[in-house]
C-alpha cells in the first residue's frame, strides 16, 4: 500500500491512496485506488491530503491480520458458539469518549461504565434496565443495572460542573480558543415525566409539549452557531422561561471567562426586566422582537412602505428591511411574504375556534386564543365578539417581524446572526428524538440530575462527530451516520477456551468517516483468552 501522486496534463497532480494485490492464477499484482483525495495545483493543499493519505494507510495496514496467530477449527463441532454484535456506532463512540472526555474525574471504573452508558443512550435511547439488558449485543459487556445505578448516584453536582466544563473545554478547543466563541444561542425548553410526584425540581406548569397534566422540568441549553453544545441548566417545572436567561449568562461568564460574546434568544426572553439586566451586566444581545408590543409610533413605521431594501425579489417569498431608529438600541423591522400568508392563516384558525365558542363563557378553554387585540368580552356574562375594526388593524402587521440588538452591526449580520437560533432548536430536537431524554421514569432529584448529564455528555459527543464530519467535507447527517455504522457488524467464535472476533465488510465510504473523526478502523480478527497457534 503506497501514496501516488500523479501528474495531470492540466499542471495539477492527484493524490492517491494504492493497494495491491496478486489474483489467483495471475502472475503480475493488480493495482488498486483505495481512495482519490483530490486534484489540486495548491503544494499546501497537496500536502494536507497527503497526510490525511498517510493516516489512512497506517490504520488500513493496522488491520492486516497476522498469519501467526488464528484459531484452528478442525469441524464444525469444534464451534461452541457464535453471536453477531452491532458494533459500529458503540465502537465510534466509545473511541470519541476516550479521546475528548477522558479528562472527566471520574474512578475509572465508573469512567468506563459512564462512557458505556453515554454511548448506549447514542446506540439505542431505552431505560436503564432495558439498557443493561441489550448492550452486550452492541459489543458492550459488564453493563449491570447494579454498576449504572451506582454511577448515577456517584454524579453528585459537583461531578456534573465537572463534565459540563470537560464539554465547554472540549467545544473550545475544536473551535480554536474561548476568542472564537463569538455566538451563542439560548433558548428553553420543557420536559415531562411520567410519575406525578413533586419534588424540588418536578413542577405542574406550561408545558411546551402539550403535556401540562404531567410535571416537568424546565431545560435551557446554550451553543455556539456551529451546534456544539456549550452548557445547559435545569431549572424548576414552573419557572417563567424569561427568568432563567440572566441567572444562566452570568453564571456562564463566571464559570468560563467568556467575554465579548453575543447572546441570542427568541421573543421569549424579552422583558423590559431582561433587556435591563442584560444591558447593566455588559452583555451584547440580538433578540426577536415583538412587533405588535411595540408603541405605536414604531409600528406606524414598521408598516409603512418608505425605506425598506429588497433582500430576496423571490415571489414565493419576498423578503426587505429596514433599520427603525431606537434610541441607544437598533431595531431591525421586516417584511416577508411568507410569514404574511403564516399570520393570516394562524388568525384564521384562532377566528373559527372563537367563532365556534362565540356565545361562550371565556372560560371555555378558550384562554389564548382570547388574548387577542381584536376580542372583547362584553357584560358581566362575559360574551366574546370579534373587534373588526381592531381585527384590521391587526391585519396590518401582518407578515412584519423583527429583532432588537446592542451590537454594532449591519442589518445584515444581525438577521444573519439571529436565523442561526434554528441551531439551538435542531439541539433540543436531537435531545428529544435521538437520545429520547424524554419522557424521564426517575423519582429522586439526584438522579434526574444524572440522566441529563448523561444526555448532554452523548448529545455533546454527537454534535463533535457531526462537527469534525463537516469539516472535513462529509455532509452526514446523525441519522446516516449511524444506518452506516449499524452495518459494521461483529462475529464472536467460540472455540474451546478461545473465541475469535472477526469483523465484516465495512460499508461505502466508512474509512473516510473513521479518517475524519481520528479513529482507527476497528480490527478485521482478533483472538480473546488463550490463544492457540496453530
Amino acid at each position: 500500500m503506497y501514496i501516488r501522486l500523479r501528474q495531470n496534463p492540466s499542471g495539477t497532480k492527484t493524490v492517491y491512496l494504492v493497494d495491491s494485490y496478486r489474483a489467483p492464477g495471475k502472475k503480475h499484482a493488480t493495482y488498486k485506488a483505495v481512495r482519490c483525495f483530490g486534484s489540486s495545483a495548491d503544494e499546501e493543499q497537496l500536502r494536507l491530503w497527503v497526510a490525511e493519505a498517510e493516516k489512512l494507510k497506517d490504520q488500513l495496514v493496522s488491520q492486516k491480520i497476522s498469519s501467526s496467530k488464528f484459531i484452528k477449527v478442525e469441524q464444525p463441532k469444534d464451534i461452541t458458539s457464535a453471536e453477531v454484535d452491532d458494533i459500529g456506532v458503540s465502537y465510534v463512540y466509545n473511541n470519541l469518549f476516550d479521546k475528548y472526555f477522558s479528562g472527566i474525574r471520574l474512578k475509572s471504573n465508573s469512567k468506563k461504565t459512564f462512557s458505556d452508558l453515554v454511548t448506549m443512550r447514542l446506540v439505542e435511547p431505552v431505560s436503564k434496565l432495558k439498557t443493561a439488558a441489550i448492550s452486550s449485543s452492541y459489543g458492550i459487556d459488564g453493563l449491570s443495572v447494579n454498576k449504572i445505578y451506582k454511577l448515577m448516584d456517584e454524579l453528585d453536582d459537583k461531578k456534573i460542573e465537572l463534565i459540563k466544563k470537560q464539554v465547554f473545554k472540549n467545544t473550545k478547543k475544536l473551535l480554536g480558543g474561548s476568542n472564537q466563541i463569538k455566538v451563542m444561542f439560548y433558548d428553553l425548553t420543557t420536559i415531562y415525566f411520567e410519575a406525578n410526584s413533586q419534588t424540588e425540581l418536578k413542577e405542574f406548569g406550561y408545558s411546551k409539549d402539550g403535556k401540562s397534566q404531567h410535571v416537568q422540568i424546565s431545560l435551557a441549553m446554550i451553543v455556539t452557531d456551529c451546534g456544539l453544545p456549550i452548557s445547559y441548566e435545569i431549572f424548576k417545572g414552573n419557572t417563567f422561561e424569561g427568568n432563567t436567561l440572566i441567572p444562566t449568562l452570568i453564571k456562564l461568564r463566571e464559570q468560563y471567562k467568556i467575554s465579548n460574546v453575543t447572546i441570542v434568544a427568541d421573543s421569549a426572553m424579552l422583558s423590559a426586566a431582561n433587556i435591563k439586566s442584560l444591558k447593566e451586566n455588559n452583555f451584547k444581545y440580538i433578540i426577536a422582537a415583538r412587533i405588535r408590543n411595540l408603541k405605536e409610533y414604531i409600528t406606524k413605521e414598521i408598516i409603512s412602505k418608505d425605506g425598506y431594501n429588497l433582500l430576496s425579489s423571490n415571489n414565493e417569498d419576498s423578503f426587505s428591511y429596514k433599520e427603525i431608529d431606537y434610541g441607544n438600541e437598533t431595531l431591525i423591522a421586516c417584511y416577508s411574504d411568507k410569514r404574511r400568508r403564516k399570520d393570516e392563516y394562524e388568525r384564521q384558525k384562532i377566528i373559527a375556534r372563537i367563532n365556534e365558542h362565540i356565545k361562550k363563557s371565556p372560560k371555555s378553554n378558550l384562554a389564548k386564543p382570547l388574548r387577542r387585540s381584536y376580542v372583547d368580552i362584553i357584560g358581566k356574562e362575559g360574551e366574546v365578539a370579534i373587534n373588526k375594526d381592531k381585527l384590521e388593524e391587526s391585519k396590518q402587521l401582518d407578515g412584519y417581524f423583527g429583532y432588537i440588538s446592542n451590537c454594532k452591526l449591519t442589518p445584515l449580520e444581525i438577521i444573519g446572526q439571529y436565523r442561526g437560533l434554528w441551531q439551538v432548536e435542531q439541539t433540543f430536537r436531537i435531545t428529544k428524538n435521538n437520545l429520547k431524554i424524554r419522557p424521564v421514569f426517575h423519582f429522586v432529584d439526584r438522579r434526574i440530575k444524572a440522566h441529563f448529564a448523561i444526555c448532554f455528555m452523548a448529545l455533546s459527543m454527537a454534535r463533535v462527530a457531526e462537527y469534525k464530519l463537516k469539516k472535513a467535507g462529509i455532509n452526514l447527517p446523525l441519522e446516516q451516520l449511524h444506518t452506516m455504522l449499524n452495518k459494521i457488524k461483529q462475529i464472536k467464535l467460540t472455540v474451546g477456551d478461545n473465541q475469535c472476533n472477526i469483523l465484516t465488510n465495512l460499508p461505502e465510504n466508512a474509512s473516510q468517516v473513521f479518517t475524519a473523526l481520528d479513529i482507527n478502523l476497528p480490527s478485521l480478527y482478533s483472538v480473546v483468552n488463550k490463544l492457540t497457534i496453530a
